[in-house]
C-alpha cells in the first residue's frame, strides 16, 4: 500500500508540474494521433462530446506521458473519474494504473467487475 502511494505521488507531482489545468479543445485535438483513432473520421471527432471514446482510446493505446497528461489537462480528474467508472474494457494494466492514479477501487470500475464475471478458459 505504501508503495502505491508513493508512485502516484510521483506520477501526480510530475503530470501537474508540467502541464496547466486549461488547455483549448484545439490543442487537446492536436495532441491526439490520428493513428489511435484509425476506424473513424478524425477530423470529424469532437471530443467533447465523445469523450468517453476518447478517454477509452487514450488510456488504452496512449504512447507517450504527454498524452495522457494533456487529457488529465483538459477533461480534469473528476471528469475523467467518472468516465472512467463506465468503461467497458480496459487491459489488465490500464485498469490497476487507474485503480491507483485515481483512487477509484476496482470494484467500483465497470471493466474490472465485467472482466471477472467473464470465465477464462485460456489464460495468455
Amino acid at each position: 500500500m505504501r508503495q502505491n502511494l508513493k508512485v502516484k505521488q510521483i506520477i501526480s507531482t510530475a503530470l501537474l508540474d508540467k502541464m496547466s489545468n486549461n488547455i483549448t479543445k484545439n490543442t487537446f485535438k492536436s495532441i491526439l494521433q490520428k493513428q489511435q483513432f484509425w476506424d473513424i473520421d478524425f477530423e470529424q471527432l469532437d471530443v467533447d462530446e465523445n469523450k468517453a471514446y476518447v478517454i477509452e482510446r487514450i488510456l488504452d493505446r496512449a504512447n507517450s506521458w504527454h498524452q495522457l497528461k494533456a487529457m488529465i489537462a483538459y477533461y480534469g480528474k473528476e471528469n475523467l473519474t467518472t468516465v472512467i467508472k463506465n468503461i467497458r474494457y480496459l487491459n489488465s494494466k490500464t485498469i490497476n494504473f487507474c485503480s491507483i492514479y485515481f483512487d477509484i477501487p476496482l470494484t467500483e470500475m465497470r471493466c474490472y467487475t465485467l472482466t471477472q464475471s467473464m470465465p477464462k478458459y485460456w489464460n495468455y
